[in-house]
């Protein structure tokens, strides 16, 4: 623990320079060092003594748990917090299981929560701390180790009312006898209305695997308790909890009971499981979904592809591992609108969204028209991160209207060509109808008797008739 006077020592494992940088500006008072590497981190561990250890996730020169058991191993005590994005969420949880005080998610760090997880770290630290030497104190033989070991008791019991953790302590009857004030605050029953009842008043499902046998079973297994559970409030509200149970001993040993730490994390289970919710549209969509780092400027024509969905493999034809790393480069050829692929050049210099159509070309050489939506993504700070690129393949729609266009143009062509005809054989039908009146009208001049002028009277009405049939 720091003296009183000097700053809080912090060794921060990172490689992300920007990264350390915001930590850096968010703990001004704290005395920081980095390590880029965990190796980097053990060597300065060798030489200096910290207060607390900031391990960023992921870490450039071991994987998975490795990296955090070369830390424990190497600063014994010292508390460790781990930063890590939402990737690394169960690798977090897995190191705090491990021993590691705190996980805090990089796009939430800000001077007031690092401020919070260092004050709550180093006063977990310190109880236990205090813990150990009363254990110690108590073990010895003398009264007055003993008088000491009781003090120390009483201050530990001050601490665990006051630690910022839900704590309840239940006796071999499994009979809540210890409810904290942080226990008031998560779970809203005040401690008189919890002493003597069991935890599972709290419980939500009975087959969550909390049940008292098998936490026994657990522990007796593993020497601890640990998972993220719902648990039900005083007001009926549904909340998760990141729940760790131990044994609690007395002077000799002896299983007395259980001791529970408690947390609420619905806040990250809400957004894990709106991620997953996200995660499944994603990748269960008929579109094709493309997301692209944003990291890079604009202006560079290089920004990569750092995912894909199963929908662009069985649009395009290429798999994952043919396409990240590449641009939408990829999917251009000879025939695709040069003037369209700029103004969406545009629109990513303006960091703006964009919707419009493009003519794109698969593996095999076959082109295919889609419906393209972009747009940025940026983080809690702002800054923008990544562009997604939701690809519609619209090939039948674009087939069926240019079968349309076809159709209207030979329609079109069809009428044009009637019309010719109709006019054509008007003009040739009316020039001997012509004829014929003329004839006629000649023929009246003659004197036939009277029934031949009855007859042409007809012959002239009948070819009347058919002349405005043929205007008409």
């Amino acid at each position: 623990m720091p003296q009183k006077g000097r700053p809080i020592r912090i060794l921060v494992v990172e490689n992300n320079s920007k990264d350390f940088k915001l930590l850096q500006k968010s703990l001004t008072t704290a005395a920081i060092k980095r390590a880029e590497t965990v190796d980097q981190a053990v060597e300065t561990l060798a030489d200096q003594n910290f207060d607390l250890i900031f391990l960023h996730l992921p870490v450039a020169d071991n994987s998975g748990l490795q990296a955090f058991e070369k830390l424990r191993n190497k600063s014994g005590n010292t508390s460790v917090i781990i930063c890590c994005d939402k990737n690394n969420l169960e690798l977090a949880r897995q190191m705090i299981h491990e021993g590691a005080q705190e996980y805090v998610l990089k796009e939430k760090i800000d001077q007031d929560t690092l401020s919070r997880i260092v004050y709550c770290s180093m006063e977990r630290a310190q109880y236990h701390e205090r813990i150990r030497k009363s254990e110690e104190f108590y073990r010895g033989g003398s009264d007055a180790e003993q008088k000491r070991t009781a003090e120390k008791l009483h201050f530990q019991s001050a601490v665990l009312e006051n630690i910022t953790d839900g704590v309840f302590i239940t006796d071999a009857d499994n009979k809540v006898v210890f409810w904290n004030k942080a226990c008031v605050e998560i779970f809203g029953y005040p401690e008189n209305e919890m002493i003597g009842k069991e935890p599972s008043v709290l419980s939500v499902d009975s087959n969550d695997g909390t049940d008292m046998s098998n936490i026994v079973r657990r522990m007796d297994t593993y020497g601890s308790f640990n998972a993220v559970v719902r648990r039900r409030t005083n007001e009926g509200r549904i909340i998760w909890i990141d729940l760790k149970v131990t044994y609690n001993y007395d002077a000799d040993r002896t299983k007395t009971g259980m001791i529970f730490v408690t947390r609420d994390v619905t806040d990250i289970q809400d957004e894990e499981h709106l991620l997953k919710l996200f995660q499944s549209v994603i990748l269960n969509t008929n579109d094709a979904v493309v997301i692209i780092d944003a990291t890079s400027s604009p202006k560079e024509a290089a920004q990569k592809i750092v995912f894909v969905n199963e929908a662009f493999r069985q649009t395009t034809g290429y798999r994952p591992d043919e396409i990240i790393g590449k641009t939408l480069f990829t999917l251009s050829g000879p025939l695709t609108d040069e003037k369209e692929m700029r103004r969406i050049h545009e629109a990513m210099l303006r960091w703006e969204s964009f919707e419009g159509e493009l003519l794109y070309y698969r593996k095999d050489s076959s082109t295919f028209w889609v419906n393209i939506t972009l747009m940025p993504v940026s983080d809690q700070s702002g800054r923008f991160t990544h562009w997604v690129f939701i690809l519609r393949n619209i090939t039948e729609e674009k087939n069926a209207d240019e079968q349309l266009r076809d159709q209207n143009d030979a329609l079109t062509k069809t009428n044009r060509e009637l019309d010719r005809f109709v006019y054509s054989a008007s003009h040739d039908l009316r020039a001997p109808l012509t004829s014929v009146l003329g004839l006629v009208s000649l023929m009246r001049r003659e004197s036939f008797g009277e029934d031949a002028g009855i007859y042409l009277d007809k012959i002239h009405e009948s070819i009347h008739r058919l002349d405005r049939l043929i205007q008409n």
